[in-house]
Parts: C-alpha cells; structure tokens; sequence
C-alpha cells in the first residue's frame, strides 16, 4: 500500500506505476501519518521518505508522528526512514527577515535531532548514515526562491535510518 496525507502526490504515484509497472497491484490510500488508520502493534514495517519531517507541524507533529508510527508496528517491526533536518537556521532567518514574512515554527522552536527523537520514542537505531545534503532552489519551493532572490543558499542534510521497534 501507498499512502501519503497528500492526494495529488498519490496521484502521481499511480500514474507513474499505472504508466512503467504492468499489474502492479500497490493500493493507494490518503493517510495521514499523524492518524493512521492502524490498530496498535499491527504493522510489520514503515517506509518514509521525508514523510515524518514534513508534517509542517513543527516539533509538536514531528513527536506525533514518530509516536503514531511507534503505536501502528508490531513488536520488532522495521521503520525505514530517509529524514531531512534544516542546516544554518541563522541563515533561514535572515531570508525571512528579507522576505517580510514571520518564520515557520520548525525555525523557531528549539527541538531533538531526528536521532534523538527516535530514541527518545523508544526506537532501537540498527543504522543512520547521512546520505546528502541538498540547498534549496527557486524550482523547489516558495522557501528556496526566496533565498535565490536573497542570495542566501539554505537547505537541508538527508539522514538514512534503519530503526526498530523494541
């Protein structure tokens, strides 16, 4: 199954498989990571793949989603996860301050690495490597053309996490 708390990615989804993979048979479905639809220990594993940072909900969703997972798998059960964290915060400030408009909370608030959070959710890390770094572009979102028009680069590192549930 495929899911994603955004219809329009999932559409895209399906049609690139309906498009490349004969019979694929992946069953898509709207969810949201932070209200899963799963009863308690009863999934074997998750993927994410930038799904977990990118709840826009600041410290407070990133927690809830990594609780919400924790609660969906089964004993032993495997979250696979490529998460990002924002590098240079200063620096994402001074594009807001030029931009005229008030921080995102994710800027603001003081918060766990993503390696600390899953911890503290009670996770067991088999493996994190960081995997790359990626700055921001006025063709990936409002944030990077706004530091494209600032002069100021601003992105994120990539982290891969094989992590289990004790």
């Amino acid at each position: 199954m495929a899911t994603d708390a955004s219809a329009m990615v999932l559409e895209h989804w399906k049609q690139y498989l309906d498009d490349h993979c004969m019979n694929h048979g992946v069953e898509f479905a709207v969810i949201s990571v932070l209200d899963m639809p799963f009863q308690d220990n009863s999934v074997p594993s998750f993927s994410s793949n930038i799904g977990l940072s990118s709840t826009r909900n600041g410290e407070a969703g990133y927690d809830a989603a990594v609780k919400e997972v924790y609660r969906c798998l089964e004993p032993g059960g495997y979250l696979y996860a490529i998460e990002s964290e924002w590098i240079d915060i200063p620096a994402i400030l001074q594009v807001f301050e030029k931009w005229g408009r008030e921080p995102w909370t994710c800027f603001t608030e003081e918060g766990l690495s993503w390696h600390d959070r899953f911890l503290s959710a009670g996770f067991e890390i088999v493996s994190e490597q960081e995997i790359g770094y990626k700055i921001f572009t006025a063709e990936d979102n409002e944030l990077g053309e706004a530091s494209a028009k600032c002069g100021i680069p601003v992105g994120t590192k990539e982290t891969a996490f094989v992590l289990r549930k004790k």
